[in-house]
């Protein structure tokens, strides 16, 4: 009698379990630009020593510590004397910014455009429960060892923010589902 309850436990259990589908999975490590998603990436940095903030950047980060591609010698979290490394990187590609000043409301002729990366529309009419996963770090963190402008350590400023948006027109309209906004 026991076996047949323990056995009528376990069925139970696996008929309430579901599998999970993943509908798009994206790591970046191959360049997929055009292909899988699309963005608008730039690179203002210069062969000239790197200073924090100094040189705007929003692409594919292909080093750990990211490093100047026109100058290996600096890196570009951190300084050359304390380089700053992301940990628990899936992988080895990631994407970088630095100084991507946009403002929708009030834009200047100095503002570069905001990051944005769009990943390729799918079709999700027939699943609920959807999710999104996405892995984020802060290479200035509260524990940088770098310290500039005002002797503080630099942290994401008030107009600073993260978005994560989905669009369910083909990108008429975007809904915001997690969003990260500077404190500072």
């Amino acid at each position: 009698m026991k076996n047949k309850l323990l056995l009528l436990l376990l069925l139970l259990s696996a008929w309430g379990a579901r599998a999970q589908t993943t509908l798009v999975q994206e790591s970046f490590e191959t360049n997929g630009e055009g292909v899988r998603y699309v963005s608008n990436a730039f690179d203002g940095r210069t062969n000239a020593a790197s200073v924090a903030g100094a040189f705007p950047y929003f692409t594919r980060a292909l080093t750990n510590p990211l490093v100047n591609p026109l100058n290996t010698a600096y890196v570009s979290f951190g300084s050359n004397a304390y380089p700053v490394t992301i940990g628990n990187v899936t992988g080895s590609i990631f994407w970088a910014a630095e100084a991507v000043e946009s403002t929708a409301t009030n834009p200047a002729a100095t503002d570069r455009p905001a990051g944005v990366v769009t990943l390729n529309a799918i079709n999700a009419s027939n699943y609920s429960g959807l999710t999104m996963t996405v892995a984020l770090a802060d290479a200035r963190g509260p524990s940088s060892p770098i310290i500039t402008q005002g002797g503080t350590n630099p942290q994401n400023e008030a107009n600073d923010f993260i978005r994560l948006q989905y669009s369910t027109d083909g990108g008429a309209t975007y809904i915001t589902i997690g969003q990260f906004l500077g404190n500072n």
